[in-house]
């Protein structure tokens, strides 16, 4: 079976929805998922053929271990899970080895991502409604497929909403301790502009005019951010556009680096671990094509009686390594503090 839930921003209404089916690609009705690396292979849609609260209930149901048995089944499940936690030793090489490559001219930033694993086994529904209620301005989600196994987090980060011809995303980038106050420092600013210029710059490749919104700090728990909102006009029968847009977009420089593909491959060569569907997207798509599709990050991977959480930080040129762990540290607790084991 597969499963998914999710609340938007702003909301309080949960929606779910499962199927026996899974579309690969996108379709319109169900709720898309695409991977980091934005494999075709990975891209897949949930359809709504069964809507309710029921999805959400059947992961924590008394057979749910039958539900998500498929997750043990590494034939199916397309990324590995990853075996074991990130260390500071391992964690500091690959912000020296960012940083000399930055220094070299080969980068301007990349992110280096970690992992949190456990042997503890994670009420979903529980944990579900208590990120729901600690940040009712993230979007919410948890989604099961055999294929991509089952993930659950709250989502600061918009990647692209379409509503009839309008499009919305947003800059985020910049992390500091929740109300430091003050003007933020050149490293938050510089990491910030260079993800407003990628996005504004992507949305004109796709033949659209984006309009940015004055600059703002948005609190995420124990972190805020700095947020530029942007907006652009679709033409007439937009929606193929729209979901082109999406995809040059993921991953932004917030979750890869810059240039892109030089990031993606650093990153490629210097994590242990498989991102998979971290740092990827997802979202509902409506059956007239409009979207909301979410950042998957502050996320964790649940596989029977273990879960791995994901975290990562923009290393810039003068990024020290202590200071990097003491930000993914920050920012694991936003899902960390609220996961609730059986």
């Amino acid at each position: 079976m597969n499963l998914y839930a999710y609340r938007l921003p702003g909301t309080t209404e949960i929606k779910s929805g499962s199927s026996e089916r899974l579309h690969r690609g996108f379709c319109c009705g169900g709720f898309a998922v695409v991977p980091f690396d934005g494999s075709i292979d990975g891209i897949f849609t949930i359809p709504a053929d069964t809507e309710g609260v029921g999805a959400l209930a059947a992961l924590q149901s008394p057979d749910s271990h039958e539900v998500c048995a498929t997750d043990s089944d590494d034939s199916r499940t397309l990324y590995p899970f990853p075996a074991e936690s990130t260390s500071p030793d391992e964690h500091g090489q690959m912000v020296r080895t960012i940083v000399e490559s930055i220094k070299s001219g080969q980068l301007t930033k990349c992110v280096a991502s970690r992992v949190i694993t456990d042997g503890s086994a994670i009420d979903v529904q529980a944990t579900f409604h208590a990120l729901c209620r600690a940040y009712p301005d993230a979007f919410v989600f948890t989604f099961h497929t055999p294929e991509t196994g089952t993930w659950i987090g709250a989502s600061p980060e918009t990647l692209l909403i379409k509503e009839g011809r309008s499009l919305r995303t947003m800059s985020l980038a910049g992390t500091r301790p929740s109300g430091t106050g003050g003007e933020w420092d050149e490293k938050n600013i510089g990491e910030q502009r260079i993800v407003t210029d990628y996005i504004c710059d992507t949305l004109r490749q796709c033949g659209l005019d984006p309009e940015e919104q004055p600059t703002t700090t948005r609190r995420a728990g124990p972190v805020e951010h700095i947020v530029t909102e942007i907006s652009a006009t679709l033409p007439e029968n937009g929606n193929a556009a729209a979901l082109e847009a999406a995809m040059r977009l993921s991953p932004t420089p917030a979750l890869a680096g810059f240039p892109k593909q030089s990031a993606i491959g650093m990153i490629e060569r210097i994590e242990k671990h498989q991102r998979g569907y971290y740092g990827g997207f997802c979202g509902p798509i409506a059956d007239n094509g409009d979207f909301r599709f979410y950042v998957n990050l502050r996320s964790a991977r649940i596989k029977n009686a273990r879960y791995c959480l994901f975290a990562g930080g923009g290393i810039v040129a003068d990024s020290e390594p202590s200071d990097e762990w003491e930000e993914t540290r920050r920012k694991s607790a936003t899902l960390l503090e609220h996961l609730i084991t059986k």
